[in-house]
């Protein structure tokens, strides 16, 4: 059986099997809900028969994902939320409305943990919107608790809410300085210093209660913020397909 692995985001689709999680491929879809035929002519190409898929994008995107795989005749299964997860580990949800929690954090949670099992970690992942979440090994041997996190805007969406709210500011990035001179590294610096903020408040807290985290960072938009992000923390881990690893983990059980 030839499967497909899906990451359907609002701005990007990336996509792989489970042997080729670290090499996917990427689509930058822009919102249309359009996706090029060059895609899904390569995935007709590869034959693919069935695609577990993990999507936190609008609704008209992931009809046009949905009619393209159903032209290929292809069974798609989008893996959601859940209370628990029970697999090689146990990952209890303790969202206060599980099926509320964005599929691609629960995914990546799950990532997170096949790559680092029996440790405290902190998943950053930087797209759209930013997401820091904090999972933690309990008493028993392979269980897990996902404790919830932090949501914020991207740095993309941080750039663009200034350039349209505010008069006269461009909708560019700069450099990131101690002290900026012009408005461009000046709006660049506010963005970098707002998103190592979110890392540094949760693992601030974290460290409080006897948690020494390690932080895995992921997505998109973390090549702008990882520099700094080494720089100002220690145990960090740089992983851009914790989403695929996810489903990877999760459809083990049924390749």
């Amino acid at each position: 059986m030839n499967t497909l692995l899906l990451d359907l985001g609002n701005t990007a689709l990336k996509w792989s099997t489970p042997q080729s999680i670290d090499t996917p491929f990427t689509f930058v879809h822009n919102s249309s809900g359009l996706i090029s035929k060059n895609v899904v002519e390569q995935w007709e190409k590869e034959k693919y028969t069935i695609a577990y898929g993990s999507t936190v994008a609008s609704e008209w995107i992931v009809h046009g994902i949905k009619q393209e795989l159903k032209k290929l005749s292809i069974d798609c299964h989008w893996l959601q939320s859940e209370n628990k997860y029970e697999g090689e580990f146990i990952l209890e949800n303790k969202y206060d409305y599980p099926h509320l929690l964005g599929a691609d954090r629960w995914n990546a949670a799950i990532g997170a943990i096949s790559l680092h099992p029996n440790e405290v970690l902190l998943v950053v992942h930087m797209g759209t919107a930013s997401t820091v979440d904090a999972i933690v090994p309990s008493e028993k041997e392979y269980n897990y608790q996902f404790l919830g996190g932090r949501i914020a805007p991207g740095p993309a969406m941080m750039r663009e809410g200034l350039a349209r709210g505010t008069a006269h500011l461009p909708s560019a990035f700069g450099n990131y300085l101690d002290f900026p001179t012009n408005t461009i590294d000046a709006i660049t610096t506010g963005i970098i210093d707002s998103q190592l903020g979110l890392v540094e408040r949760a693992l601030k807290i974290m460290l409080k209660q006897g948690l020494s985290p390690r932080i895995l960072l992921a997505g998109g938009a973390a090549s702008m913020v990882e520099p700094y992000i080494s720089k100002e923390f220690e145990k960090v881990d740089v992983r851009h397909n914790l989403v695929l690893r996810g489903l990877a983990v999760r459809t083990q059980k049924t390749l």
